[in-house]
């Protein structure tokens, strides 16, 4: 991949579940470093989107993942490119302990010492997880859960971090407090972000390129500033 390559481009993209036809002609790019968010109501395709890059559902078109044709690659294939998936439902293990979820996300990497590197380095990131390493990682918060998912995630060494309205369900405190952990690690690890949410303040405020879907199809794209001009992002997304 070159410099001046996206670490996402896709074009032409369709995506099914069944004979169901829910995503038709999307296109977007991630640049490196750079976070592009994806904006709409619920059905509108987004979380699709994510499922579709990550190999989850029947898909077509052109998808490129960090300069590699990722159309045809299983999940396990698109992990192993560098592009770690916080899910909707964040994909906890509510038996195990925090410590250990954790330690289930480096699951493609075998160096003892750089894992237990990268578990410091998480402690770091979110110091809340460290005190609930051993607490079982269902009788966490909501927001710890968040947490909890997104560190698990980073434990992947991502280039690429998507994530699934990291927002959804949050007192706005934590919301504050997970979005500027997101923004620390974008500065201090050059990582670049794809972000579904539906909150599009939370969204321009992190974003550097924003897409705008409505029933499966890219409606409306530009920068935040550009976005908060549009009629219908305004009326719709930001109430004025």
């Amino acid at each position: 991949m070159t410099p001046a390559e996206p670490i996402v481009a896709v074009q032409g993209l369709a995506a099914y579940y069944g004979r169901t036809q829910v995503l038709f002609d999307v296109g977007f790019e991630v640049r490196s470093g750079g976070v592009t968010a994806l904006l709409g109501a619920n059905g509108a395709g987004k979380t699709t989107t994510l499922m579709a890059l990550s190999g989850l559902v029947q898909r077509e078109g052109d998808i490129r993942l960090c300069g590699v044709q990722g159309r045809r690659l299983a999940a396990e294939s698109v992990a192993r490119l560098g592009v770690a998936h916080v899910p909707a439902d964040r994909g906890t293990f509510m038996p195990l302990s925090a410590e250990e979820n954790l330690l289930l996300g480096a699951y493609l990497h075998r160096n003892r010492q750089e894992v237990a590197r990268d578990l410091e380095r998480m402690y770091a990131y979110f110091p809340r997880l460290r005190q609930r390493r051993h607490q079982q990682a269902g009788t966490l918060s909501g927001g710890e859960q968040q947490m909890l998912a997104i560190a698990r995630a980073l434990m992947l060494r991502p280039t690429l971090l998507m994530l699934d309205e990291p927002s959804f369900g949050l007192a706005p405190l934590v919301v504050q407090e997970v979005y500027q952990i997101l923004h620390t690690i974008r500065e201090q690890e050059g990582l670049s972000l794809l972000l579904v949410e539906q909150n599009a303040n939370l969204a321009f405020g992190i974003a550097t390129q924003v897409y705008l879907l409505e029933t499966g199809r890219v409606v409306a794209h530009g920068t935040p500033d550009q976005m908060r001009c549009n009629d219908a992002v305004r009326q719709a997304y930001l109430g004025h």
